[in-house]
C-alpha cells in the first residue's frame, strides 16, 4: 500500500487500497471520520481509528497517521506520536517533541519554511488539491514486521 494524502475542500483523503475521509460534510469513503461531532463511520480491515480529543489518529498496514485538527494540550502529546502528523495550524512544540518522519501543515509553503527549522521535522505545505505521496517522502516505515510475509508452499 502506497498510501497518499489528498487535500479536498475541509478534510483530507488518505487513500490506498481503503479510502479514509476526514473532515466535515458527507464524502464517499470507506471510513469517515468527521471533525464536527467526532464520530467515525466505516471500517477496513487493514486500518484502525483511534479517535482522540484533537485529531484521529489511524494505524496503516505501513505507517501511522495523526490528523490533528484542535490545539494539542502539552500534556498529551505522546499520545499522538505517528510518521506522519497533518496539521491545520502550527504546532511546534508538538512537532519538536514527537519528530515524525512527515509533517503536513494546511497553510503556506513559508509557514511550513519556519517549522521545518525551528523544530529540525521535515515540514511540507498543503492546500486544497494537494496530493501527498507518503512514500516519496520517506515517511512509511522503513522494516516490514515478519507477520506481512506469507508463505508459499
Amino acid at each position: 500500500m502506497r498510501p497518499k494524502l489528498q487535500f479536498v475542500g475541509t478534510g483530507v483523503v488518505i487513500s490506498g487500497k481503503a479510502t479514509v475521509f476526514v473532515g466535515k460534510g458527507p464524502f464517499q469513503a470507506d471510513i469517515h471520520a468527521n471533525i464536527e461531532d467526532g464520530t467515525v463511520r466505516g471500517s477496513h480491515s487493514e486500518i484502525s481509528v483511534t479517535k482522540k480529543k484533537s485529531s484521529f489518529i489511524f494505524a496503516l498496514p505501513d505507517s501511522k497517521i495523526a490528523v490533528v485538527f484542535k490545539p494539542v494540550d502539552r500534556k498529551e502529546y505522546k499520545e499522538y506520536a505517528a510518521d506522519v502528523i497533518v496539521l491545520a495550524r502550527k504546532e511546534e512544540k508538538l512537532l519538536a517533541l514527537l519528530k515524525p518522519k512527515l509533517a503536513v501543515l494546511r497553510g503556506t509553503m513559508y509557514d511550513a519554511r519556519e517549522l521545518a527549522a525551528k523544530t529540525g521535522v521535515q515540514v511540507v505545505a498543503a492546500q486544497v488539491g494537494s496530493v501527498i505521496d507518503l512514500f516519496s517522502y520517506s515517511a512509511l516505515g522503513e522494516q516490514k514486521a515478519l507477520s506481512k510475509f506469507t508463505v508459499v508452499k
